[in-house]
């Protein structure tokens, strides 16, 4: 059985038992997928510009709940872990009482590589995010853990040293990366 990294949408990545990046398999990873592909903004997976539906952009907007319901099934529609038969049921219904505000979808579809009907209701709400910054601080200790940690010996971190100069490089990097995100997400 294949496994994909273990990562829930707008969360953190997550260690496993082991250590390691935790793995999802089976009904669980193809969710994940699905959602993935579901939340995602088309044009922001560089490698294939129209993959994703944008859901969260369709919050506060008129757009029909038939259109987003044929967005969700043309989506479905290209995830190969979702059997093509029976087609998918989707179902949008406002959450909000205004008819352009939050709603949710209900998906009804075939699980390809169990064959077993598997259903999913997702909530979209926005934009909203909860993003869980870092201090340059936070993001040295964390790197400075992790490269001793790993290290079968004591690693010299003292300021000065090369490996704690390639460390704050990182960190300054990180800093730069979330600033990025935060910037996109005003």
């Amino acid at each position: 059985m294949a496994l994909d990294i273990g990562h829930e949408w707008a969360g953190d990545l997550t260690v496993g038992p082991t250590g390691d990046l935790s793995a999802v398999g089976g009904s669980a990873a193809v969710t994940q997928r699905i959602l993935r592909r579901l939340l995602t903004n088309p044009g922001d997976y560089i490698w294939n510009p129209i993959y994703g539906a944008g859901l969260p952009g369709f919050v506060g907007t008129p757009e029909s709940n038939v259109h987003i319901g044929a967005i969700v099934r043309r989506q479905m529609a290209l995830e190969a872990s979702v059997a093509a038969s029976p087609t998918p049921d989707v179902s949008v219904l406002r959450t909000d009482g205004t008819g352009a505000g939050s709603f949710e979808v209900t998906i009804r579809y075939a699980d390809a590589p169990i064959g077993q009907l598997v259903s999913m209701t997702l909530p979209v709400t926005g934009r909203t995010m909860q993003l869980s910054l870092q201090t340059f601080q936070q993001l040295l200790q964390r790197m400075s853990a992790s490269v001793q940690s790993s290290a079968g010996q004591l690693i010299d971190l003292s300021v000065g040293s090369l490996l704690r100069a390639i460390l704050e490089a990182n960190a300054s990097i990180g800093l730069w990366i979330q600033w990025l995100i935060v910037r996109r997400w005003q």
